[in-house]
């Protein structure tokens, strides 16, 4: 195929990708592409370290890590549709093309709107941390506050880029038995949902419904 496949190497840009319109158990959907949940895996931080306090501040880091996992899977999603050429989405036969068009348009939409909305709130709040910087030490908040509004900015940019990109729909039969499996009981279907996202291409699946 002349799209990427899931394991693509590092530091290469693809022209073209794969993305994967996933059911929740709500019934609603998400963009899901394989090889960035392994990317951030690799970047996972580690817990072991020589001292009781590093220690620590490496399974704080490592928790924070697991709890934005599927922030930063979705803005790294948008970031990267936003430098590509040309995206394929794959969908649940079950829809049809104009559904699945349809739902893929409003979630891109719905990412533009909410990071727009935060970049605005985050741009907002720094006047109120410059005053910290009177206080001792780094200010973290306001490095913060500085920090998501320059991704906002740069995820919301990607976001319309990819509102225009030349997009192929492929129906995919497989993705039907994950609707199934995941409005029924996503936690018992754990290794089901493993070995169907490895019959896709993904490593771990299941971790998307964790």
């Amino acid at each position: 195929m002349g799209f990427m496949n899931h394991r693509r190497r590092r530091g290469v840009t693809p022209s073209k990708v794969d993305v994967y319109l996933l059911p929740t158990r709500a019934g609603h959907y998400f963009l899901y592409a394989g090889e960035l949940g392994t990317a951030f895996e690799d970047r996972e931080p580690g817990t072991g370290s020589d001292s009781t306090g590093k220690r620590l501040v490496a399974l704080l880091r490592k928790g924070f890590h697991r709890v934005t996992w599927s922030r930063r899977q979705k803005e790294l999603l948008l970031q990267s549709l936003g430098a590509l050429e040309r995206v394929r989405v794959l969908y649940p036969s079950s829809l049809s093309a104009a559904n699945a068009r349809g739902i893929f348009d409003d979630l891109v939409e719905s990412e533009i709107a909410k990071h727009k909305k935060w970049m605005v709130v985050n741009t907002a709040a720094i006047p109120v941390a410059v005053p910290l910087s009177l206080v001792p030490g780094p200010n973290l908040l306001l490095a913060y506050l500085a920090w998501r509004s320059l991704t906002h900015y740069k995820t919301k940019k990607a976001g319309e880029r990819a509102a225009g990109l030349p997009v192929d729909f492929v129906a995919e039969p497989r993705l039907n038995e994950l609707v199934d499996l995941v409005r029924r009981w996503p936690m018992r279907a754990r290794l089901r949902i493993r070995e169907l996202g490895e019959s896709l291409g993904f490593d771990r699946l299941d971790r998307a419904y964790v």
